[in-house]
């Protein structure tokens, strides 16, 4: 931008050109005046000289204000930008440093989380430990007491076997002594028969009693009463377990 001539400048051309008007030198005047005259044109011209030096170098000065004012301007949106700059570079720094706590605290809770899980699932794996070995503990126990009542079935048939051998040993003892003379009372024959068909009646009510199912065991409670208990299912009855599903079939045919 061109530098425009300040209002100072301005009158000073005017005064200067009115001054070279006014020492115009007339026609009359002598040597001394003559040379009065020459001095003050070459003060007139030394003066205009120095105005126009000036004049310059108010021009100059008018530019170096323009360019101190500019530079004041960029300086200025330079301090400006540079502070925009520093807050976002300040706000950008906060969140990063929210970013990495946040991130911190995540991995926290991650880190935690994944403890957790840990424990569950290490309690977990002693609960199915636990349960398996108590589920195999109560299949054990079922299997226990099925084979104990299995034993004290075999037991009690053993023992009416040996009533039954006992009863025939002693019926064969009975006629073979009847048969030798050996015997104080006198049998008949009908007595024999008869006896003999006692004792076949005594074994086969022993033999042919209703053996209980597998699983199923007779007992008796505190006052005697007896019950009977499948192992199996854990399931009672007052009922010989053959009597009853008898008399359902019979309820069924009978419907």
């Amino acid at each position: 931008m061109a530098a425009q001539p300040s209002q100072h400048n301005y009158n000073n051309i005017t005064v200067l050109q009115s001054s070279h008007k006014l020492v115009e030198p007339t026609a009359f005047n002598g040597d001394h005046q003559s040379d009065l005259f020459d001095e003050i044109r070459q003060l007139q011209k030394e003066n205009f000289t120095l105005r126009k030096q000036v004049h310059s170098l108010s021009r100059q000065l008018n530019e170096q204000v323009q360019l101190t004012c500019k530079a004041e301007k960029d300086l200025h949106r330079f301090r400006a930008e540079s502070q925009e700059t520093l807050q976002q570079t300040t706000s950008l720094k906060q969140k990063l440093l929210l970013a990495a706590e946040s991130q911190k605290i995540a991995r926290d809770q991650e880190l935690e989380l994944e403890g957790i899980i840990d424990g569950l699932k290490q309690e977990n794996r002693i609960l199915k430990e636990n349960e398996a070995k108590q589920l195999e503990s109560s299949l054990v126990r079922k299997k226990l007491a099925v084979l104990g009542s299995q034993l004290r079935k075999s037991e009690d048939s053993k023992k009416i076997y040996q009533v039954a051998v006992q009863k025939l040993l002693e019926y064969c003892q009975n006629v073979h002594d009847t048969m030798a003379g050996q015997s104080k009372s006198k049998l008949s024959a009908q007595n024999i028969a008869a006896e003999a068909l006692e004792t076949v009646n005594l074994v086969r009510a022993l033999l042919e009693r209703n053996p209980l199912p597998f699983g199923w065991e007779e007992c008796f409670d505190e006052n005697g009463a007896r019950y009977f208990i499948n192992h199996v299912t854990q399931e009672t009855s007052w009922q010989h377990p053959v009597t009853r599903q008898t008399s359902s079939l019979a309820d069924r045919i009978a419907d």
